[in-house]
């Protein structure tokens, strides 16, 4: 479904990602890890047309997303959850969410993209009860909750999402997870980036790991638990009593 191969991408001309494959295929769950500046944040806004490739080849469903403008990526599938949620404050609930159906407006009738509203409502009850709210005025959680959905009003084939745990409270990212486990239930494809990799791994499917813009490694969940480099560094020395919980 999305393949990237031998990617630089950087800005201004300076490359932040050198050489960097992967691949996502339809129906998986692949969680892309690394620290604060290993590119990972570089890589989605390449892949969303956010920024221009340096070099390299991006493709999704066989389209190149090199100079695909980045609304079009969006009518094409590809949808992104950006890590600062990007909500518009000062609207409400019910106008964030309609906007995220902006790229279908001439394709579905306004009674398909009420009931995919509704759908997702029952996804995100707590939504429900602040429709008329403004987004500004939501909780964290809610905020990311709501980012989640708006990202789903475009009815995506690949959901790309950007450290959707950052700044929670634990509860709160337990409830993030099972959501993005039902949405996997229903066979939605997902591009996860996630500093939490613990929380992120029990829902992958497969696994890369960015270290200063290269690849360092990569493989299934069980793999990279019995890579001793890999617990050291992102599940620390009790991952086997959490991983349990």
């Amino acid at each position: 479904m999305l393949r990237i191969r031998n990617l630089h991408a950087g800005y201004s001309g300076i490359s932040v990602l050198h050489g960097v494959s992967l691949h996502v295929a339809q129906g998986e769950t692949v969680c892309l890890v690394g620290a604060n500046g290993a590119g990972k944040s570089t890589l989605l806004q390449a892949v969303s047309g956010l920024i221009r490739p340096i070099s390299g080849e991006l493709r999704f469903e066989g389209q190149d997303l090199s100079r695909m403008a980045s609304h079009r990526i969006v009518a094409a599938g590809l949808v992104q959850v950006p890590e600062a949620r990007e909500l518009f404050p000062s609207m409400t609930v019910r106008e964030n969410l309609d906007l995220g159906a902006f790229a279908l407006r001439n394709r579905l009738a306004a009674a398909d993209i009420r009931n995919n509203r509704a759908r997702l409502l029952e996804l995100f009850p707590v939504l429900g009860q602040r429709l008329e709210q403004k987004a500004g005025t939501l909780s964290g959680g809610e905020q990311q909750m709501l980012a989640i959905a708006r990202a789903l009003m475009a009815r995506p084939r690949l959901l790309v999402l950007d450290e959707p745990s950052l700044g929670l409270a634990p509860l709160v990212i337990k409830e993030i997870f099972r959501t993005l486990q039902e949405l996997q239930a229903e066979g939605l494809t997902i591009l996860l980036v996630e500093q939490n990799a613990l929380a992120a791994m029990r829902i992958s499917t497969r696994a890369y790991v960015l270290q200063a813009g290269r690849l360092l490694l990569s493989g299934t969940a069980e793999e990279l638990q019995a890579n001793d480099e890999f617990r050291r560094a992102y599940l620390g020395r009790d991952y086997k009593a959490k991983w349990e919980r």
